[in-house]
């Protein structure tokens, strides 16, 4: 069981009061699923159903991330002992991420300030916490490379301090590669609060469980949205607008486990607009996609996929 003790930051303090009417009730989180069960009466269930509505949020979605201080429980969260979990607090989570950033942009070397920031943030488990600290070194080749690939991708680009503290492209992939370390571990919900906000501060959406291989490049990088279960070779190129995404979803949940996006290969340029779409699909080396182009099939390599040219209507102003 896990403490809840979170809270969103454009939540007003009404909606602390509110939270506070779990005083004396049975509240239990279930991590694996996310489930909570709570016995609340009718009367703080449509409170708190309208505080979950401010915030745009489902009710268990709210309960979730709500602020409940430790103060104010009195004990009544349900804790194992044998979870290897401390308390969630986004802000701590963040900390730590940041901490391992310093340390693959070699802004730090204190690998053991992000190992410490694991364990009281992340896990319990030292084994864990010097895997994800031995695997940094990884990251840090990686990313260097990726930043080399900017350089030479991107004629705008005048200096390496400029992509690293400007381009949305290139910090949305330093929180995808160190999430997804997170992911390996099994620490999932962890790597998905990681990489929330890098699509909160970039608007690229990359699943901490995608396989991206170095380098990589992303370009303007709005709107880009990168499922679970895609692969990525070396070199790729992705412009803004782009989906990598499942073909269909209409099993849910059953379909957990299977390949459900698509697979891109090396020295592949994918341009704005486009849609790939399918756990089947595989694009082949040295594929150029151009802008708008919607594929469900594979494409066997050294092509250019293209839309026919679109019919242009010229009327006169009157």
């Amino acid at each position: 069981m896990l403490k809840i003790i979170h809270f969103p930051q454009n939540v007003c303090t009404k909606d602390v009061q509110v939270v506070s009417y779990f005083r004396g009730d049975s509240m239990s989180t279930l991590y694996k699923t996310n489930r909570i069960n709570i016995r609340l009466s009718n009367e703080d269930k449509e409170l708190l159903e309208a505080a979950a509505k401010r915030n745009r949020q489902s009710l268990s979605s709210y309960i979730i991330s709500a602020a409940i201080k430790q103060s104010d429980l009195n004990g009544n969260i349900e804790e194992s002992n044998a979870s290897p979990y401390k308390s969630i607090c986004s802000k701590e989570i963040l900390d730590f991420y940041y901490s391992a950033e310093n340390y693959v942009l070699s802004c730090s070397n204190d690998l053991e300030k992000v190992k410490e920031l694991y364990l009281s943030s992340i896990s319990k488990n030292v084994d864990e916490a010097n895997k994800f600290a031995n695997k940094l070194a990884l990251v840090r080749k990686q990313l260097d490379d990726d930043l080399t690939f900017f350089m030479d991708s991107d004629p705008a680009v005048d200096s390496r301090e400029e992509v690293i503290l400007a381009y949305p492209g290139f910090k949305a992939i330093r929180y995808y590669r160190i999430a997804h370390e997170l992911y390996l571990l099994n620490e999932k919900l962890f790597a998905r609060i990681i990489s929330e906000e890098a699509h909160k501060e970039t608007g690229v959406d990359i699943h901490p469980g995608a396989t991206i291989d170095s380098p990589f490049f992303i370009d303007h990088g709005t709107g880009i949205v990168i499922g679970e279960t895609t692969v990525i070779g070396q070199r790729a190129k992705i412009y803004q607008s782009v989906t990598l995404g499942a073909l269909s979803l209409a099993k849910g949940s059953k379909m957990k486990g299977e390949k459900r996006h698509p697979t891109i290969g090396n020295d592949v340029t994918i341009y704005a607009g486009v849609s790939i779409l399918g756990g089947n699909v595989v694009i082949g080396d040295h594929v150029t996609i151009g802008s708008n182009v919607f594929l469900t099939e594979s494409i066997p390599a050294n092509m250019r996929v293209l839309n026919s040219k679109p019919e242009l209507v010229l009327q006169e102003r009157k």
